[in-house]
């Protein structure tokens, strides 16, 4: 459990990553690329605001939590939906950048009876975070802060400077790159989609991975 925020901390999470607008397909079954399964008609279709930090804060603050997003969006129709969806759930949007371009979607084709899914997503260039556009005062403005993967070094300036401002940092590493294990060590609490610590250490028993992953941040701090 976190401890009661200090004097002057405005917020309990700062966020700081993407949003995006996912176009969601519920189909019969999983598609392949034979003749049964190559076409089929959709179940069910629905549009649904996503991301990994919109999702967490919108969260937070449905928690109750006083949440604030840092970021950029686009100027199309799915970025105004994200902004609007994320304000009317109380998230603070005040220093979000926003930008010319079409925000980030993602049209994601589910098989309704497992589960399973295949996300087909874009993302405009012209929405990198760059870390200079990070207002240096927010670092120690809130309880914890939260970082995605997308923009890695906007979310590794802001791990350090957090952590410098004595704000406990958490993540949502979602991918395998060259840099993700920087991220890992960057942050207090690094979180993690299942097959990242796996393709991180090549152990594929999930607690052996972590527990692999636990002794490498312990012989960094030594």
């Amino acid at each position: 459990m976190l401890p009661p925020p200090p004097a002057g901390r405005a917020f309990d999470v700062l966020g700081v990553g993407a949003t995006s607008v996912d176009f969601v397909y519920l189909l019969p079954a999983y598609p392949a690329p034979t003749a049964s399964l190559a076409k089929m008609r959709i179940s069910r279709h629905f549009v649904s605001c996503g991301g990994q930090m919109a999702t967490a804060l919108a969260t937070c603050a449905r928690m109750g939590l006083r949440a604030k997003l840092l970021g950029v969006t686009g100027t199309d129709d799915n970025a105004k939906q994200v902004r609007r969806e994320l304000d009317a759930r109380g998230v603070d949007l005040s220093d979000v950048v926003i930008r010319d371009v079409p925000n980030q979607y993602a049209v994601i084709l589910v098989d309704e009876h497992s589960g399973e899914r295949i996300v087909l997503w874009d993302r405009d260039e012209r929405l990198r975070f760059r870390p200079r556009e990070l207002p240096p005062e927010l670092f120690g403005a809130a309880r914890v802060v939260h970082v995605d993967d997308v923009d890695i070094d906007a979310a590794l300036r802001t791990a350090e400077a957090s952590r410098a401002a004595g704000t406990p940092v958490t993540s949502d590493i979602d991918r395998l790159t060259d840099r993700t294990m920087d991220l890992v060590k960057a942050v207090t609490f690094p979180i993690f989609a299942e097959h990242v610590p796996t393709a991180l250490t090549g152990i594929t028993e999930p607690a052996a991975a972590l527990r692999a992953l636990r002794r490498i941040l312990d012989n960094q701090d030594t």
